[in-house]
């Protein structure tokens, strides 16, 4: 009995090292996660490189239209400052002002509509910098809190890991080697308690003599029908 009172321990050992590994490899998975961050910094890179277009565009256009502005004060000042006399020449720059008018109101038309677009550019940018900044604050102190879990899940390890090898010399080879064949079979539960006269791991009722056995043998009993060993208390 002592033998597999020692291989039930032993397995509680084992199932908080294989618990605290997957831990680990858990931590480890979402500390190399940068999906969601590389995502919202593409999209606000995409937004701050239409914005930068517009806004370049948009400056472009304000000088174009500053021009015909200023073109069209220069052609107004000369129609009307009764410098030119020649009925055809004053029809020419009365056409020439018309003209100018035109443009400049169909350029000042099109500069309030890049405009609106720049600013709508600019602000989708501006809000999702402040995502991506949110993002990447919120990711570090999660990162630092699974550091700081990762460091103390690996200082269990250690800990563990000592505790095992203390029992385990402690326990006879031939029923160490049973343990590590069942668990090498994907046993995740090798060491199983009897009650009421079941076997917990496969939930098979055992003959009287197993049980019996079980209770007061100092030999490795294993359940007939799933080969789990059998503890009883």
């Amino acid at each position: 009995m002592i033998g597999v009172q020692q291989l039930h321990e032993l397995l509680a050992i084992d199932s908080n090292i294989q618990h605290s590994k997957s831990a680990v490899v858990g931590i480890d998975e979402v500390l190399n996660d940068g999906i969601y961050i590389s995502g919202v910094r593409q999209l606000a890179l995409q937004a701050k490189k239409a914005f930068g277009e517009e806004d370049t565009m948009r400056k472009s256009m304000e000088m174009a239209a500053e021009t015909v502005r200023e073109k069209a004060s220069a052609v107004e000042a000369r129609l009307y400052s009764g410098s030119v006399r020649n009925p055809k020449e004053l029809e020419d720059i009365q056409a020439e002002l018309v003209y100018l008018r035109q443009s400049q109101s169909d350029q000042e038309e099109e500069l309030l509509s890049i405009m609106e677009l720049s600013e709508e550019s600019k602000m989708k940018m501006l809000r999702l910098e402040g995502q991506l900044h949110e993002a990447e604050i919120e990711r570090q102190e999660k990162h630092r809190r699974l550091i700081e879990e990762k460091a103390s899940l690996q200082s269990s390890l250690e800990v563990l890991d000592k505790q095992r090898d203390e029992l385990a010399s402690k326990i006879k080879l031939e029923y160490l080697g049973v343990y590590d064949r069942l668990r090498a079979k994907g046993q995740s539960h090798p060491v199983v308690k009897i009650e009421r006269g079941l076997c917990l791991g496969c939930r098979v009722a055992l003959p009287t003599q197993v049980i019996n056995m079980a209770r007061k043998s100092e030999s490795l009993i294993q359940c007939p029908s799933c080969s789990r060993i059998l503890y009883a208390t």
